[in-house]
């Protein structure tokens, strides 16, 4: 401003043809200014320095005061104010996601976890909509339990780690069989004691679970189809016997010797594809059930299609009259006990209940 000032006035009274000579003046007021601005960064930048030593000075005692090594904030130290902001936040969002982690690993390798998933996998295999037992049904779990992880009690940092995912998916896996062989093991203690669907209906479910007609129907259905299918493995083992026989000695074999009706255990999905009744396991109950429920469904859908427009037929609502029957014979063949019984609840409440009920549907 000086400056400008200082030539305004010299310009202001010099005169065309003395425009030589007569700005003297000049040149000497800008050396001067150059000299001062020279002098101010040469002191700022001493400044500068001496901060910047000073906080490195500060960063070697804050290490020693934390058992840190020497430079371990040499390179932060040096940073600007936005620059260590940044810095600051980055380190307390890894420390947080960090923290998260190790607390979803604990939490995962718990017993209080293993309590909760065995509960929940139970209402999953409880469920009166559910369209299978062993095929698909893992992974449909899976991915409703990523879909909605608080239903399952899962930790959302669970689903971010890839190993602690894999954990989840193969402890899933191991429950939802153990699951199933205790499910079986009750229906068939339930049909050797002849025992209610009240009481099976109890020993099934556990405290805190809402048990409603449709689980008594869907009950009712796996405990005859296990009755059927006993009766199909001890054909199977007979038929089975009866091969091996033939095999051994080369020799033929008269069926009606055997006693065993052969086409009674054939059809879709139950045999295979020379015509040879399929040999079933008691192991394969579940996949029997599958096949029932696959039949059941198609069964449905032709069923809706052929009824008339007058009085039309849902595949929905033909299957909850073929449950709604499995249970009126239920209670007919085992009726001890069981007069004026009803289930606790007319529908499900409890919002995670239902939300398996309704969601693990494909």
């Amino acid at each position: 401003m000086l400056l400008a000032a200082a030539l305004s006035s010299c310009a202001a009274t010099i005169k065309p043809h003395e425009s030589v000579g007569s700005v003297q003046a000049a040149p000497s007021l800008i050396y001067s200014n150059t000299k001062y601005v020279s002098a101010k960064a040469r002191s700022e930048s001493i400044v500068e320095e001496q901060r910047k030593k000073r906080l490195k000075h500060h960063a070697v005692t804050v290490c020693k005061s934390l058992n840190l090594p020497d430079d371990a904030l040499e390179d932060f130290a040096s940073l600007d104010a936005e620059e260590k902001l940044n810095e600051i936040r980055g380190v307390l969002m890894s420390l947080c996601r960090t923290t998260k982690c190790n607390a979803a690993q604990e939490f995962i390798n718990s017993k209080d976890f293993e309590r909760i998933l065995k509960d929940r996998l139970r209402v999953c295999l409880l469920s009166p909509n559910l369209p299978s037992y062993v095929s698909c049904l893992a992974e449909q779990v899976i991915r409703y339990a990523k879909k909605d992880p608080a239903t399952f009690k899962i930790p959302d940092a669970v689903f971010q780690d890839p190993e602690m995912t894999d954990q989840t998916n193969v402890q899933t896996r191991e429950i939802l069989t153990s699951q199933r062989g205790l499910i079986k093991v009750k229906l068939m203690t339930s049909i050797t004691n002849k025992t209610n669907i009240s009481v099976l209906a109890k020993s099934l479910s556990s405290s805190g679970h809402e048990i409603t007609v449709a689980h008594w129907a869907r009950f009712s259905f796996l405990r005859s189809s296990l009755v059927n299918f006993i009766q199909i493995v001890d054909e199977s083992a007979r038929i089975s016997v009866a091969q091996k026989s033939r095999e051994a000695s080369t020799a033929v074999v008269d069926p009606a010797l055997l006693n065993v009706d052969d086409e009674e255990l054939l059809g879709e999905g139950f045999g295979v594809a020379d015509n040879t009744p399929r040999i079933w396991v008691i192991s394969e109950y579940w996949e029997y059930i599958d096949l029932l429920l696959a039949d059941l469904r198609t069964e449905s859908r032709k069923a809706s299609k052929a009824s008339p427009v007058t009085s039309p037929i849902t595949s929905e609502g033909y299957l909850k009259d073929f449950f709604k029957n499995c249970l009126e014979a239920d209670l007919k063949q085992y009726a001890a006990g069981c007069e004026g019984l009803k289930p606790a609840f007319e529908k499900v409440t409890v919002n995670w209940q239902r939300a398996i009920h309704n969601e693990l549907v494909w």
